[in-house]
């Protein structure tokens, strides 16, 4: 987003040069690359948004994820608008070669591709192109860039909230940068300390997963979730064979106990029959 920035505000610089140095028709060119940029440009601010920042941090690490896809279907067009644009370059919409690669574009992408106006000696020929040309490109590269888009999706959305963060600190310290010393002394923008009060547990190191969450994330979840309820088993499981434990020492004191007293019971009778013997 920083090099977008960069290139509108070059656009503003080349747009008013070209306002007194070369056509209207010129500058009408430029002035509408701008107005774009511009427009384009008003991403880099929504970063700050709660809701919009991770959408915007998406898109561009999408887009820097999916390049070597695109260089293949770029390839792909080439190579099709080249080969048609060698035959019909005299035919609507092949009339140079970046009208040839626009006619590309829409046949791929669109699927709008006539070939009744084209000679019928190329007729054949440029059917068996567009097959091979679309099987390659319209099948194969763009499930390709379906399947690496949602790959990077849910590896983004696992720290979406804390590059939503991080954004808004980074556009903060931007502003911070250009404010005067007057604006930087201010207690009510600058506070000496932050005091943050959270609910009891909810001090965690790591952001909880929000409803959008990715897979990834909603896994994890559940390994905790599970990992959790096994530690309470186990410590329930641990909790009753401790019961258990003292039951069974319990009642082996009682069974000692009870057999001491079978002991007295029998030892008792024989001493009386000893002694009356003796006095005998």
């Amino acid at each position: 987003m920083t090099g977008l920035r960069l290139t509108q505000n070059v656009s503003s610089i080349v747009t008013l040069v070209i306002y007194f140095a070369a056509s209207y028709n010129t500058f009408a060119v430029s002035l509408s690359a701008m107005v774009f940029l511009k427009w384009t440009c008003v991403l880099y601010y929504l970063q700050a948004l709660p809701r919009v920042g991770p959408v915007v941090q998406m898109i561009v690490s999408i887009f820097y994820d999916i390049l070597d896809v695109l260089l293949v279907f770029l390839i792909s067009m080439l190579a099709m608008a080249n080969s048609v644009y060698t035959l019909a370059r005299h035919e609507e919409g092949y009339t140079d070669f970046a009208d040839a690669m626009y006619t590309t574009y829409k046949a791929l992408i669109l699927v709008e591709f006539e070939d009744s106006s084209y000679p019928r000696i190329f007729n054949l020929y440029l059917k068996i192109i567009y097959i091979i040309t679309s099987l390659l490109a319209s099948v194969v590269v763009l499930n390709l860039l379906i399947a690496r888009m949602s790959d990077s999706y849910e590896r983004i959305q696992e720290v979406a909230r804390m590059e939503e963060r991080r954004l808004r600190a980074k556009i903060i310290t931007r502003y911070e940068t250009v404010m005067s010393s007057t604006q930087c002394s201010r207690s009510e923008w600058f506070p000496s300390f932050l005091h943050a009060q959270v609910k009891k547990g909810g001090n965690q190191a790591k952001l909880r997963p929000t409803e959008w969450a990715g897979v990834l994330s909603e896994m994890k979840g559940k390994v905790d979730a599970l990992e959790t309820k096994m530690n309470t088993a186990l410590k329930d499981m641990h909790a009753g064979v401790e019961a258990q434990n003292r039951a069974a020492e319990k009642r082996a004191q009682e069974l000692d106990k009870k057999l001491d007293a079978i002991l007295r019971a029998i030892s008792t009778p024989e001493r009386e029959e000893s002694e009356d013997i003796s006095g005998f």
